[in-house]
Formats: C-alpha cells, structure tokens, sequence
C-alpha cells in the first residue's frame, strides 16, 4: 500500500468514528481534508526549482576597507542566497581578495572578468578563478557568464554554443561585466575600458532565448556618488541608486554595479522560480545618515540654486562642470577653429594690405627722387 492510499484509508477510518457521534464533525473533517489533498497536489506541482541568488559588481573601491567589506558581506549571507555572482572591477586579479570572498561568503560564489582584471593581470586572474566564460544548468534554469571585454565574434562564438540547447520556455539569465546592450559607450578595440561592439552584434543569438541579463559594472558613468576628481565625466550625483533596469525586446537588462561604495555598497538579492522572477535592492552603510548631508550635495549642472547658496567646494565644483562641460561639446571647438580661421584670414588680408600699401609708396618715393 503506498502512502496516499494509506492516507485515504486512515483519513475513512477516523471519518467513520467521527460520523457515528456528530454529522457536522464529519462534514468539517471531510471539507479539510479535499484542501488539504488540493495544497498536497499543488505543493508536489511546484518542486523545488525556486533559487535565491546575490549579483553585485565594480568592489574595489571598498576591498581594502575591512569595514564596509565585512558589513557588506555580512549582510549578504544574512540573506542565504544559494549562489553569489561577482560581476568584475572587484581586485579578482589580487588572490588574497578572491580568498577573502570565497572564505567568507556562505554561497556558492561565480565571476566574471571586468575590463580592469583584464587590463591588469588577466593571466592572474585566470589562475584565481579558472575560466573567463562559463555555462551552468542550475535547478533547470541556464546561468551563463561571459568575458565582455573580449571581441564580438569570440563572444558571439560563446554564445552560439552555450545556447545551442536552449529552448523558448528556458529560463536563461546571462552574466556580463559591460552593460552589452548600451551602445553609448564603446571603446575602439577589445580589452579596453568599454564594450568594443554594438549590441545588434550579438542581439540575434540572444533573442527569443536570453530573459535577462545582469550587469556589473560601475554606475558613475550614469550617476555619480561623492568623489569630485573625475565628475566632470561622470552622470549626476544619486547615492541612492542601487539598480535600475532596461528592455530590449523580451530581454530584461539590469545594472547592479555600485560606484564609490560609499555611502552605499550595494547589491541586488534575486528569487526565481517556474512562475515569479523578483529583484529586491539592498544596501549597507556605515554612515549615520539615511539623507544625504546638503554639504556633500553636488548639484546638478541645470540645478537652479545659486551660487551664494553653495559651500565652496559646491561653487567650485559648479564652475568646473560648466567649464568642462562647454570644453567637451565639439561646437565650442568648431567656434574655436571658426575663430582662428577668420583671425588667420585678417592677418593675412592686413598683411597683404599694408605690404601693398607699402610697394605704393616705395614707388611714389622713387618717381619723386627721380
């Protein structure tokens, strides 16, 4: 006799005791039991196929700070993720810091290569986490992770492969350090600072297969935190930002890299299962304020306080924006070309004036000698 016969026999027995005494008991027992049979038959149809996992990216700026690493870490495994995926610009070039991580993070632990890795050690990096791409089938859902430093065919090739199986009703999670899909910033060759391709590239592999794609990389090319030394090249300031989120096509596309890690370190903490996909932020701090303080506010270039209403690094940082921002629009320098052209022309036209001007009174002066 199996168990669910069992059930049903012992379930007849105590229902025959109880409709002998008290017919309402009976009915009770019997509407309990079909919902109970139906959460049985519900809970069987899920299966165990739901995945906690943690995404982050771009930590060096904190690794040498045992502070907010260890808060931030902490904080992480409080959360018992089954995997934890390190998107690159972390030191994982430096052994000791990829230790540290393995040693102390309570997961399973994944990474890809961020364009620092690859420009400082790449080889070291190798030998610290052993692969640069690699494809995992987890709880029947695909992760894959990809080198986005390297050339558009190598990545395309990967891609092709690691895909080759996958089906429409899959779910595929892709790993990156770049933001792949943003075509606004692309450097000039592979294993430079950005992305070296367009994302049309490599959107024809991904499409109808890939449903989201994670990010790593830093958000100070979008919004800056509170470093001033290169701002100028920097998005506005928003401490607050810990992810946010495009579409291309049926593709979710998410940024979850931090930027100064202060005063924020940040992460994203993600639940999969059959029918739910969520991303829920979180952060750490070790600073005492949930605001930011109006002295470490950088206004925003088109911010309509004045001047005499900033703190002097606030002025000063408002004035080099503005300046760098008239030095990098390419009409201030067509102005500047226009300008010394027509300075150019001028001389030219007075130089040639007064040498004329000249040769006519050479020759006046010699007719009148004669």
């Amino acid at each position: 006799m199996n168990i669910f016969t069992s059930n049903v026999a012992i379930r007849g027995s105590v229902l025959g005791y109880i409709s002998c005494n008290n017919y309402y008991f009976a009915f009770l027992f019997c509407i309990l039991s079909v919902f109970a049979q139906i959460d049985f038959l519900l809970a069987k149809d899920n299966g165990p196929n739901t995945i906690s996992f943690v995404v982050l990216g771009h930590l060096y700026p904190i690794v040498a700070d045992d502070i907010r690493l260890s808060s931030l870490l902490n904080d992480i495994n409080s959360r018992a993720p089954n995997y934890v995926f390190i998107l690159g610009d972390s030191s994982l070039q430096n052994s000791q810091i990829v230790d540290t991580l393995r040693s102390t993070i309570d997961a399973n632990l994944f990474f890809v290569p961020g364009n620092q890795e690859i420009s400082i050690d790449k080889n070291q990096y190798l030998t610290n986490i052993g692969y640069l791409n690699k494809t995992m089938l987890i709880e029947g859902k695909y992760f894959i992770l990809i080198n986005s430093s390297d050339s558009a065919d190598n990545i395309r090739s990967y891609l092709e492969t690691a895909l080759i199986d996958v089906s429409i009703e899959d779910d595929v999670y892709l790993f990156s350090h770049h933001r792949i899909w943003d075509d606004t910033l692309i450097s000039k060759q592979p294993d430079e600072h950005d992305k070296s391709y367009y994302f049309d590239e490599l959107y024809p592999i991904l499409k109808e297969k890939v449903d989201v794609i994670f990010a790593g990389n830093s958000k100070r090319q979008y919004f800056s935190d509170l470093s001033e030394n290169d701002s100028a090249n920097w998005g506005s300031q928003n401490v607050n930002t810990i992810f946010w989120v495009d579409m291309i096509g049926n593709i979710a596309c998410y940024s979850v890299g931090m930027g100064d890690g202060t005063p924020k370190s940040t992460y994203v903490l993600v639940d999969a299962s059959q029918d739910h996909f969520t991303v829920t932020p979180h952060f750490t701090s070790t600073e005492k304020y949930d605001v930011l303080p109006r002295d470490l506010l950088q206004p925003h270039i088109n911010s309509s306080a004045m001047l005499k209403d900033l703190e002097p690094h606030q002025k000063r940082q408002k004035i080099y924006n503005e300046i760098f921002l008239i030095l990098e629009h390419r009409y201030f320098w067509y102005g500047i070309v226009f300008l010394a052209g027509s300075i150019l022309i001028l001389l030219i036209v007075v130089s040639l004036s007064y040498k004329f001007r000249y040769r006519g009174t050479m020759i006046k002066l010699r007719r009148n000698f004669r």
